[in-house]
């Protein structure tokens, strides 16, 4: 089978979707890593390994309150045209049981910080982060509307204000009211989180409130918008379809949650066993995952708004059977995941991991980013492979591949680190993106029985990968001595490692865009 050129590829409407996505999500990226320098800088490594210890609970309340409930919306609110009345029976499921969840957090933060987190001193962060978890609620169900209207320009532009508030607000705080205090506390980063959350939810209700007025008002003489004002069994109807689809969906969510959970709480734990104290485990646990994994998964805002646009498209090839369009889009998201995640490979080992480590005035950031880079191309295809595999409706077998991926590395915490240390836990994270990308990859083989293409997705990318990097740095080079007037740039000045990362992405695009990759 022939292979589409890159300027195809680029075109089609996926990827199209894809771009538009993207550029909200790389924003949010870059503000959220100039975030985490400031934050490491005031807060320290310590502080940053608080942060994680007690993000998982975000990320169950997450499954628990709003998983579901976006992806039913969104469905829903698509197959009726946009009805407000599946936003309202979402939000009548989801902000109750939301404040419920928050009610029981707050109430036991101090069990739930010393049992479970084995670290009491994260009792108060749990309460100021239960005040947030209604609000994201509100925030991801309007959301979840609005990508069900196909407008994505709102749900991005809160997506853009919610970040913004949170960096600015902690700032201001920090230069004007606090009297320039010497350090910031973790706790004024998480009522940072909730003032973004605020104002994003204010812009959100109220592009939801002038909408619906702008839309009835059109509508005024239309016979079924005049039906709809007497939503009250409508809006029921609704609740019992969103439950019948959310919470399925939310039972897999927290399974994973409740994994990543203990994952992350063994591993400080274990490095106290390994020997390390209280404070280096810590510290050790916020470099590897407050830092050098937000590096790694930083190509992932492509990847991720990729599988928004796939799913729907998978979705429907498969219920009107054009097994053809599904191994299309297969072979192109494979082929675009596999170019990115080769080129950030070698950018990673070259170029961003000596970035990272200047920025966050952290030297083992480098080291960690090296031992890790290898990871890419299998992660970021893992991410398309799953929401194809999502498409199909086999979202229990994603579920299973995702566990025995999350189970392989908490065997690596408990068997490896109390023996080697991070390093255990690092050659865990490695193995199970491997094996996790290998089963999703062997399960759609087996269904569509496709022809592997080694030739366009491994060995392209590595050669283009080379040439990018090279000609960047013979062109630099180039123009650092042709501009006698300027001190000559070491290569391991910010401003040299910068423009490499961009030069070299630069021109890999161009080539991409122009060759026919057959």
């Amino acid at each position: 089978m022939s292979s589409k050129s890159g300027r195809q590829l680029l075109y089609t409407p996926v990827i199209k979707g894809t771009i538009i996505l993207t550029i909200a999500g790389l924003l949010c990226r870059i503000l959220g890593f100039y975030y985490r320098i400031f934050l490491n800088s005031h807060i320290g490594s310590y502080g940053m390994g608080m942060l994680q210890l007690v993000l998982p609970l975000c990320g169950i309340a997450f499954s628990v309150c709003m998983c579901g409930f976006n992806s039913a919306i969104s469905k829903y609110t698509a197959q009726t045209h946009g009805n407000i009345n599946v936003l309202l029976g979402g939000l009548l499921m989801s902000f109750p049981l939301s404040c419920i969840f928050s009610a029981v957090c707050a109430t036991f933060s101090y069990e739930i910080a010393d049992k479970l987190m084995f670290n009491a001193d994260c009792a108060p962060l749990i309460q100021i982060i239960a005040i947030g978890i209604p609000l994201s609620t509100i925030h991801s169900c309007i959301c979840g509307y609005y990508y069900g209207c196909k407008k994505t320009f709102i749900p991005a532009i809160s997506q853009i204000i919610e970040q913004l508030i949170r960096i600015f607000s902690v700032i201001i705080y920090y230069h004007l009211i606090s009297g320039n205090l010497e350090t910031l506390t973790v706790t004024d980063a998480l009522y940072g989180n909730i003032a973004g959350e605020v104002c994003a939810d204010i812009f959100c209700i109220g592009c939801v409130y002038v909408n619906n007025k702008q839309n009835n008002k059109n509508n005024k003489n239309n016979k079924i918008i005049r039906n709809n004002n007497s939503c009250s069994a409508c809006k029921t109807s609704y609740i019992r379809v969103i439950a019948l689809y959310a919470l399925p969906l939310n039972l897999n969510s927290l399974l994973l949650h409740l994994f990543e959970s203990a994952e992350a709480i063994l591993i400080p734990a274990q490095l106290i066993i390994y020997g390390l104290s209280k404070e280096n485990a810590v510290s050790t646990y916020g470099i590897i995952s407050g830092m050098t994994l937000p590096l790694l998964l930083f190509p992932s805002a492509i990847t991720n708004s990729m599988s928004v646009m796939l799913l729907p498209k998978v979705s429907e090839d498969n219920s009107v059977q054009r097994s053809s369009s599904v191994i299309t889009t297969l072979h192109q998201s494979v082929n675009i995941c596999m170019h990115l995640g080769i080129m950030s490979c070698v950018l990673f080992i070259l170029y961003i991991g000596r970035l990272g480590a200047t920025l966050f005035h952290e030297p083992s950031v480098y080291n960690y980013t090296i031992m890790l880079a290898c990871i890419c191309p299998f992660l970021y295809v893992k991410t398309s492979l799953a929401s194809i595999l999502n498409g199909l409706n086999m979202t229990a077998r994603t579920c299973a591949y995702s566990i025995t991926g999350l189970a392989i590395r908490i065997a690596s915490l408990i068997l490896l680190v109390p023996g080697i240390g991070i390093s255990g836990y690092i050659y865990g994270l490695i193995i199970s993106n491997i094996l996790v990308c290998t089963l999703h990859y062997i399960k759609l083989y087996k269904m569509y029985h496709f022809k592997p293409d080694i030739i366009n997705n491994i060995i392209t990318p590595l050669s283009l990968s080379i040439i990018a990097v090279t000609s960047s740095n013979i062109a630099l080079r180039l123009i650092t001595s042709l501009l006698s007037c300027v001190t000559p740039l070491t290569l391991n000045s910010i401003f040299s490692l910068c423009a490499n990362i961009l030069l070299s992405c630069l021109i890999y695009i161009i080539i991409y865009s122009k060759v026919d990759f057959t």
